[in-house]
């Protein structure tokens, strides 16, 4: 290692890492474009470095094999002058390794279209490319991954992107993945427009421990490949204020997903008018062998927490729903949807709880219980009768649950009479053999 040494007029001179070459040994200069010397020393070497605030460049192709690393997001920073197109191609195929690390990318000029990085192995796919501690200001798409597997994204910084802040189309081989998007990415559109994740085809993917502000959707699926995509695990997200939806799902038929788990103390905070969770229905079925539990979803203004609109086969479990009263509704199902297991959930303020359509069962739902007094005071064929007794739930139900009642056999208690079942409560009637005796009955009610 030979340093580098900072002269008394604040110039840097150019450090030489052992067995790594520093662009500015190809005459990379900062201020002007550099596109010609930053890809002569891609060309020439595997380990690459940088140190410098303004390396411009168009456009970039790396072929092979590349590490290339800076000095920190604030001190290496690469802006491109192409508006329009991919800026930099990565066209490595198989087991080439190619990183990035410790710079920012950014642009001067508007971004129109195109992708920061774009991954595209033309011939198979490639594999565990890392992505580490940069900084992605106002792309049109910050990075394009296709045909790549078991790509790593940790501790990125995506702001104010145009179209997304990562798109992941493994055309090559669409159920194989194993990648994950973790350790601390965040995600800031800036405003209502741009989807932070967007997955067409890829197995595997997990999404942990990342921050997702504004924009459209901060994950939206739009399946499309052939064989199928499954596996997304969805865990120890903070997602809040997407403009539409925080998570949506659909799919270009016949295309078909399985496999989803947004699980694990995810939180969604949910603008006014959009939705924590989308399942659409696209017209086939497409999503299957779900589980949906254990988030916290914070409604605004006319929110919904979830909103499965065609699922088969899976699993909503318990998940806390915290509103303020106002035109929030906590759980959709549509009629499309099949084979649903729904747990209760937790609602705190919210407008309008459940409305259930399709086919699903209900699973460990709390039992309510209690008892009620009456007295008879009526005649009832040789008997006597209370005086119909309002019961009212202290926690709705989604649909009207099964009433069961019995008398207490003490001052000639007999039998007891229920209807009028609903989801909020029932009527009550007690009858007794004696005139005007108190008569009690003790009731559950479950699903």
């Amino acid at each position: 290692l030979a340093g580098d040494a900072t002269f008394a007029n604040g110039r840097i001179g150019a450090l030489q890492i052992e067995g790594w070459m520093n662009i500015q040994k190809f005459g990379a200069v900062q201020g002007v474009d550099a596109t010609t010397e930053i890809q002569n020393a891609i060309n020439r070497t595997e380990f690459l470095y940088a140190i410098g605030y303004d390396y411009r460049y168009t456009t970039l192709a790396v072929p092979a094999s590349l590490k290339f690393i800076g000095a920190g997001k604030k001190k290496t920073r690469l802006r491109t002058t192409n508006l329009t197109g991919d800026k930099i191609s990565i066209t490595a195929n198989g087991s080439h390794s190619v990183i990035f690390a410790d710079m920012e990318f950014g642009t001067i000029g508007t971004q129109t279209g195109g992708s920061y990085l774009k991954f595209d192995s033309a011939t198979t796919q490639l594999q565990s490319p890392l992505i580490t501690g940069c900084n992605f200001i106002s792309p049109y798409i910050a990075i394009y991954l296709a045909n790549c597997g078991q790509f790593k994204l940790n501790g990125n910084y995506f702001v104010t992107y145009v179209n997304a802040g990562v798109i992941i189309d493994n055309t090559i081989e669409p159920d194989s993945g194993d990648s994950s998007i973790d350790g601390g990415n965040v995600f800031d559109a800036g405003g209502d427009t741009g989807d932070a994740i967007v997955q067409i085809a890829s197995g595997g993917l997990r999404v942990v421990n990342n921050k997702f502000l504004n924009g459209a959707y901060h994950y939206r699926s739009a399946f499309n490949s052939s064989p199928n995509t499954s596996i997304l695990v969805w865990t120890a997200n903070s997602s809040e204020q997407a403009r539409v939806a925080n998570m949506a799902f659909t799919a270009t038929s016949p295309t078909t997903f399985s496999y989803a788990n947004i699980a694990g103390g995810n939180q969604f905070s949910v603008r006014d008018g959009a939705t924590g969770v989308l399942v659409n229905d696209p017209g086939h079925n497409f999503l299957s062998s779900c589980n949906i539990g254990g988030n916290i979803f914070n409604l605004a203004s006319n929110a919904t927490a979830m909103n499965i609109g065609r699922l088969q086969n899976s699993t909503i479990g318990r998940n806390t729903i915290i509103g303020n009263g106002t035109g929030e509704t906590g759980l959709i199902t549509g009629a499309n949807s099949s084979g649903l297991k729904i747990s209760q959930q937790t609602m705190i303020s919210v407008a309008t709880e459940y409305s259930l359509l399709g086919g699903y069962d209900i699973t460990d739902w709390e039992v309510e219980s209690g008892n009620q007094t009456g007295s008879t005071s009526n005649a009832f064929g040789s008997h006597y009768i209370t005086p119909t007794i309002a019961v009212t739930f202290a926690k709705a139900y989604p649909i009207a649950p099964k009433v069961q009642a019995t008398t207490v056999n003490s001052n000639g208690g007999l039998t007891s009479l229920v209807s009028n079942v609903t989801t909020s409560g029932f009527s009550l009637n007690i009858v007794g053999v004696n005139s005007a005796v108190t008569v009690t009955s003790n009731w559950t009610a479950t699903l």
